[in-house]
């Protein structure tokens, strides 16, 4: 997408804009699975998650608005651990140890979540795991806008006649 010179000056798109993912969404079971589906069907393995998330958040040319229309920034930390520091043999440390420990978390969080859902019966999820599938969910959205118009909306009906 090529950026129009009013926009150009600015830096995104005016007219280009991506509602953050809400707690109401997140209640629902049926926008859960299909966010999860839709996750699954990218087919990327639990390592290339982040780099994937960070590239698609930072080449996004609009903005991200929250529930009263103002710009939201997405809390990107939430999945950020040093793992590009390369340790010794020899120079295995307690802080090492602990980075490795972060990095397999974070990409099993991504096994678990995104590579390999299963579907959810309830939304009970821990804070922690409500803001990464907020943002997951948010920046999946502004990037496919065509496809997540209709996540969770299989549950319901659109006419009773």
């Amino acid at each position: 997408m090529t950026l129009c010179a009013s926009c150009f000056m600015v830096g995104y798109c005016k007219q280009l804009n991506a509602p953050v993912v809400t707690d109401d969404e997140l209640q629902q079971v049926g926008f859960v699975n299909d966010l999860l589906d839709y996750a699954q069907n990218l087919l990327l393995k639990p390592s290339d998650w982040r780099p994937y998330l960070t590239k698609a958040y930072t080449e996004y040319q609009g903005r991200i608005l929250d529930a009263n229309g103002e710009e939201e920034f997405l809390n990107m930390g939430l999945f950020e651990v040093d793992d590009d520091i390369l340790f010794a043999a020899n120079d295995v440390t307690h802080a090492a140890k602990q980075v490795t420990i972060a990095n397999n978390a974070i990409r099993d969080w991504f096994d678990y979540w995104l590579c390999n859902p299963t579907p959810r019966q309830h939304v009970n999820f821990s804070a922690f795991t409500r803001e990464r599938l907020r943002v997951v969910g948010t920046i999946l959205r502004a990037a496919n806008p065509e496809e997540a118009q209709f996540w969770g909306l299989a549950d319901k009906v659109a006419n009773d006649n």
